[in-house]
């Protein structure tokens, strides 16, 4: 015999109460399967960082843009990297999580977003650096290459040469960094996680800068009336001349500038790794745009509940 059907009414009642249940689980298991992938992305991403492996150009002792010293002092060292593009972005998110008074789960989504696209901007800057093999422009200071003839290719005479002309260890860290240029992963880094937050801080702040910019356009439309009562000549030229003007203005501004930062900010990073001759200009343009397009597409997947999409 088959079970009595409930009425609809207790039915609907049923489905009423196990929705919310359902939406918590199932935002649970989202949660919890992003932190995991977030976990398998650092894992490589240490994996391939210290990988030996990986391709080789060749190059010429006498191309002067890899003729540059190797620097032992960096500008920025990668434990301040991960300072500037990962640990400080947060510790902003979630100061503006708690000034805005947002719910946990919302921070949750949006240090999430931040640490996958820094994460993921990492792993692909390592795993690119292994495919092409491009020597830093400090590379013969650190192959210290010996002098000898260039190797014939039937008809014609190469003048380029390969690893084994380097009296260093070609297996020592040394080497094995010199050949990782492309792209830079200071740039990338420092851009997807500094663009991330600066996206964040822009759309998060969208309702506080019209909240001030209306309370000061309200403030001097009061103050407006007070001097035109009094029949003041210089109210009535700073009411033509300020009324459209000072709000957009002040609005504009603060909108423009808090974003602006962390761009600077990351410009910054990049910059360094030419002033250390780490790398050549195209790595530190190629890194840039990488973590940029990253941060970007990532931020429109976690961009957190009840931020405008512009």
């Amino acid at each position: 015999m088959s079970a009595p059907a409930l009425p609809t009414d207790r039915r609907r009642t049923m489905v009423e109460r196990l929705a919310p249940l359902l939406s918590r689980n199932a935002a649970c298991v989202y949660r919890v399967s992003d932190w995991i992938l977030l976990a398998v992305m650092v894992v490589y991403f240490r994996h391939i960082g210290l990988a030996t492996y990986g391709f080789r150009q060749q190059f010429s002792v006498d191309d002067i843009n890899i003729q540059h010293p190797h620097a032992k002092q960096q500008h920025v060292t990668e434990r301040q990297l991960f300072i500037y593009s990962c640990f400080l972005p947060a510790l902003c998110i979630a100061a503006l999580s708690f000034l805005q008074k947002r719910p946990l789960s919302q921070l949750n989504v949006g240090l999430l977003g931040l640490f996958l696209a820094v994460s993921i901007t990492a792993s692909m800057s390592n795993t690119i650096k292994l495919w092409v093999g491009r020597p830093r422009p400090d590379f013969l200071a650190r192959c210290k290459p010996h002098v000898l003839k260039p190797p014939s290719h039937g008809v014609y005479h190469s003048t380029l040469v390969t690893d084994a002309v380097c009296t260093a260890d070609i297996w020592s860290h040394t080497i094995v960094d010199g050949f990782k240029s492309f792209p830079s992963g200071h740039s990338s880094c420092a851009f997807s996680g500094l663009v991330y937050l600066a996206l964040y801080i822009r759309c998060t702040m969208q309702g506080v800068m019209r909240s001030i910019a209306q309370a000061q356009y309200n403030t001097f439309e009061l103050a407006a009336e007070s001097d035109t009562e009094r029949g003041s000549d210089v109210a009535e030229e700073t009411n033509v001349s300020g009324t459209d003007s000072t709000k957009p203005r002040t609005s504009l501004i603060c909108a423009l500038a808090l974003p602006l930062l962390p761009i600077m900010a990351a410009c910054y990073i990049a910059m360094s790794r030419l002033m250390d001759y780490k790398h050549h200009p195209t790595d530190v343009l190629a890194g840039g745009i990488l973590g940029t397009v990253i941060a970007v597409a990532v931020f429109s997947v976690y961009r957190p509940l009840g931020v405008p999409a512009s």
